[in-house]
């Protein structure tokens, strides 16, 4: 082969071969710490133990836990307030603090939280098993409300959760329900919150009736006196419906007023909306309503039992 033939077949290979070479990896940018950890949407707290990478640059790394007054001191950077932040978030200040005070030139920083102060959600009130659910990152407000034994039967179907550092009224969760299982929507909680099951409505159906005790209001919290007389299987037949009377709590005490149930049964007189702890109390007889007094339908009340 001729001297120049080589050379010329020499500089084709050599193309080739870097034609065939992958294009340069593009670089992250500056601070951005989506590379390195996953997306948190927690916020940081009092008391949270942080972890502080710097890459290729171990000298810097740090566990830091928050101060009560929610700041962390940070090698170079000092004094930094990171309550209310994420992860994520904590990892670009960090990383735009380092660059501006010409620390470091292309700073990759890496947050972790090794631990929650707030590692589980308070729940109080009409559940089976009140207490505290442990959990370390946001979880459905429904399978909360299923691991301490869902609610009990005089519960509200409102739920109330009070959001970490929450300030004003906690934010209402209306669930729905079928008598067995729960359902509503999809309402995340996490970890600090608190939530809280109020007791639900409850009235009282007392005297001659079929099935007497206390009722608890419907889901949305509304209940009619001949509603309640359906779910206590209506006056028994010795019953004095128009002799029936409402005991109805005041700022001032009890208020007694009487209530011509049979009237109201026949469409005489209008059906009225009852008032949780109201006490309905349907007499025997005219002679029996005339002796029982007030105290007496108190203590029916506290001994009647709950039905739903």
């Amino acid at each position: 082969m001729k001297r120049g033939t080589f050379i010329v077949t020499l500089l084709m290979l050599s193309a080739l071969v870097i034609c065939a070479q992958p294009p340069p990896q593009e670089t992250q940018p500056q601070g951005d710490p989506s590379a390195s950890q996953p997306k948190a949407s927690l916020k940081l707290g009092p008391g949270d133990l942080l972890h502080i990478t710097i890459y290729s640059m171990p000298e810097l790394e740090q566990r830091v836990r928050i101060s009560d007054d929610g700041t962390v001191d940070l090698s170079l950077i000092g004094q930094l307030k990171v309550a209310g932040m994420t992860a994520a978030e904590l990892s670009l200040e960090i990383g735009k603090r380092l660059r501006e005070g010409d620390f470091v030139k292309r700073p990759s920083v890496t947050v972790l939280v090794e631990e929650y102060t707030t590692q589980g959600v308070a729940v109080v009130g009409e559940v089976v098993r009140p207490g505290v659910v442990p959990i370390y990152s946001s979880h459905n407000l429904l399978s909360i409300l299923s691991a301490v034994g869902g609610l009990k039967e005089t519960a509200n179907t409102e739920i109330l959760i009070r959001r970490l550092g929450q300030s004003g009224d906690p934010e209402k969760v209306q669930l729905g329900r079928d008598g067995k299982s729960l359902s509503g929507p999809v309402v995340n909680v996490n970890p600090g919150d608190q939530v809280i099951v109020p007791l639900a409505g409850i009235v009282y159906m007392l005297g001659d009736l079929n099935r007497p005790g206390g009722y608890v209001m419907s889901e949305n919290g509304k209940i009619t006196l001949l509603q309640a007389l359906a779910m206590a299987g209506g006056p028994t037949r010795t019953a004095a419906e128009n002799s029936a009377r409402l005991l109805r709590t005041t700022p001032t005490g009890y208020e007694e007023k009487s209530v011509l149930l049979k009237d109201i049964m026949k469409g005489k007189k209008p059906d009225f909306e009852l008032q949780p702890h109201d006490i309905v109390y349907v007499p025997f007889s005219q002679l029996k309503n005339a002796l029982l007094g007030s105290q007496a339908m108190l203590g029916a009340a506290t001994q009647a039992s709950i039905i739903r």
